[in-house]
């Protein structure tokens, strides 16, 4: 429920949605992975979308994938001519099953990239290891951990880094 709600909140705000892993196969069973979900988007992305004739919400396959998304987003930042963590890019787990989810989280880390996560990880118990992950990293890598269970509010948060980086960029 958590990954379809932010999903939708995401779209509707006009930012897309390039999915991967276990969440993939709930949005693709929820209809947002067809070029008619672009009516749940906003005015833009809906523009987008349908003049492409894509989804709002694109499958880039299973949890292994995150190598195809590092891909994209290197090839985003050549194009314009910027580091990855200038780009308008969040990564999400919002419901992560596995361990799994969480090392291709650090691996965003280390590019860079901001994560939300929709429960908390086993890093509680640190309060150095939460300041360093939620804080410290963004001086580091430029990425930060996010931990936030209300889909409405974790949109909230990942669209104010998105708006940011792409004022940053003037775009």
């Amino acid at each position: 429920m958590l990954t379809v709600v932010l999903t939708k909140e995401l779209i509707k705000r006009d930012i897309i949605v390039l999915s991967a892993g276990c969440s993939s196969g709930g949005l693709e069973n929820c209809g947002l992975m067809t070029p008619e979900a672009a009516e749940l988007a906003g005015d833009s992305l809906k523009e987008v979308c349908k003049s492409l004739g894509i989804a709002p919400v694109l499958n880039f396959g299973p949890c292994l994938a995150i190598g195809r998304l590092e891909m994209v987003a290197t090839a985003l930042a050549k194009e314009i001519g910027i580091d990855i963590p200038q780009l308008p890019l969040v990564l999400s787990a919002p419901q992560w099953l596995e361990e799994q989810a969480l090392a291709d989280g650090c691996f965003g880390l280390a590019l860079g990239l901001p994560l939300h996560l929709g429960q908390q990880p086993f890093i509680a118990g640190s309060e150095l290891v939460v300041n360093v992950l939620t804080e410290g990293l963004k001086d580091i890598t430029g990425g930060q951990v996010l931990v936030e269970i209300d889909p409405v509010k974790a949109a909230d948060q990942m669209e104010a880094i998105i708006l940011e980086r792409r004022k940053g960029l003037n775009i």
